[in-house]
């Protein structure tokens, strides 16, 4: 356990070094930060489109396969019925709104389609294998999937063109992640054992799941807006190098999402399912190791960033960054609680209670708008920091005050 789990957190740490330091690239040696205001946009349109695409019906089905495998091909079956909807209408609306926004410029939004599928099946691909309890094999072709089209960008730039060409760059995002979401297929393929493609599933399943997945829907859109909505205001607002600026600060922020809500949850929610109600005691510990883990890393991680950032930013040779970097410590406390509040959004699913969590996240979200709206014209970059800080302050209180109204009952 102990060595899966390093070698879990060192390929997590891999990617999330790899993410930053295409950020640092950008910074270094881009003319201005406009850039990184470029990639941060279209990082957070995927974002949303990625999440409208899977209708976050992987929440129910990944909880069924973990209690038993037994029935993985029929749940997987239902995914892909569900997709098929979800891109018939989806990805026509969202590439109409590209087009007639301004957000994203139209050099990109023909890569940015074709990046939104192909993440889209390595993100289903990745989920379904740490459902099957294939963390290391989940891990290990997500971090390919991360790390080898960055340091392919790295060498185009340092021995081949010496230019910095954002485009060109996607288009190995692109490759990249078409190879490994097929690897992920034939891995999952191999795992199930059975042709996914022969299961007919019922109408009236597909409406009901179509339903149950809209629930967890909600909840997942409103923590999408919560996370990126105040980008696209500083871009209305402000401009892209603003959006760069903060685009910059949230790498570091997202270290601790990236290492609570990916890492440890991939490590011991699986688990904490299936043991639930099995072997209670088994259960209680494994429950109590996760809940020490989100503790530490929620306050070691933004100590750490709060030493280091600093001298990083210098590094770059962008004094804006430095200029509003007490907006970077307003983010890294905002993660801290959002970090703490993991533990008790989890206790929450194990017992089932999935509307709880919906309508928190829906709550925090209409928060987090009317915040944006109020700080962000004002205040910029500092506004969506303290927009972001209050926002997860409720998101913790709420799932604090509401997850002790619900104990474990153990059969």
């Amino acid at each position: 356990m102990l060595g899966k789990s390093f070698l879990l957190i060192s390929i997590r740490g891999i990617s999330l070094i790899t993410k930053f330091l295409f950020v640092f690239f950008l910074g270094k040696y881009a003319i201005d930060t406009s850039v990184i205001g470029e990639y941060g946009i279209i990082v957070s349109s995927l974002g949303i489109v990625v999440f409208l695409l899977g209708f976050e019906f992987h929440v129910r089905n990944g909880r069924e396969i973990a209690k038993s495998n037994k029935d993985a091909a029929t749940y997987i079956k239902r995914q892909l019925i569900l997709y098929k909807y979800s891109y018939l209408f989806v990805l026509p609306l969202m590439t109409l709104c590209f087009y007639l926004t301004d957000f994203i410029p139209p050099k990109y939004i023909p890569y940015l389609i074709l990046l939104i599928i192909i993440e889209h099946w390595a993100l289903e691909n990745h989920r379904i294998l740490n459902a099957l309890k294939k963390p290391v094999v989940a891990s290990l072709i997500f971090g390919v999937k991360n790390i080898a089209w960055v340091f392919i960008s790295f060498l185009d730039f340092f021995f081949v063109d010496n230019r910095i060409v954002l485009k060109r760059y996607i288009l190995y995002w692109i490759v990249i992640s078409t190879i490994c979401s097929f690897v992920g297929f034939y891995r999952i393929k191999l795992i199930v054992g059975k042709s996914v493609i022969k299961y007919k599933i019922g109408k009236f399943k597909i409406v009901k799941d179509i339903k149950f997945a809209s629930m967890f829907m909600l909840s997942s859109m409103s923590f999408l807006i919560i996370n990126f909505s105040d980008r696209f205001m500083l871009d209305y607002y402000s401009d892209k190098i603003a959006v760069g600026v903060y685009t910059t600060y949230y790498q570091f922020t997202n270290v601790i999402e990236q290492i609570i809500a990916t890492v440890l949850v991939v490590m011991f929610v699986p688990k904490l399912v299936e043991l639930y109600n099995v072997k209670s005691d088994t259960f209680k510990k494994e429950y109590s190791k996760f809940n020490h883990l989100v503790l530490l890393s929620s306050l070691v991680f933004p100590l750490l960033i709060v030493g280091v950032a600093p001298f990083l930013f210098k590094l770059m040779e962008k004094d804006n960054l430095l200029d509003d970097i007490i907006s970077l410590y307003l983010l890294l406390l905002g993660g801290s609680f959002y970090g703490l509040s993991i533990s008790f959004h989890y206790k929450l699913y194990i017992l089932e209670k999935d509307k709880i969590n919906i309508w928190i996240s829906v709550l925090c979200m209409c928060f987090n708008l009317v915040l944006n709206f109020i700080f962000i014209p004002k205040m910029g970059i500092m506004g969506a920091s303290l927009s972001t800080l209050f926002t997860f302050v409720l998101l913790f209180s709420l799932k604090v005050i509401l997850s002790i109204k619900y104990k474990f009952v153990y059969s």
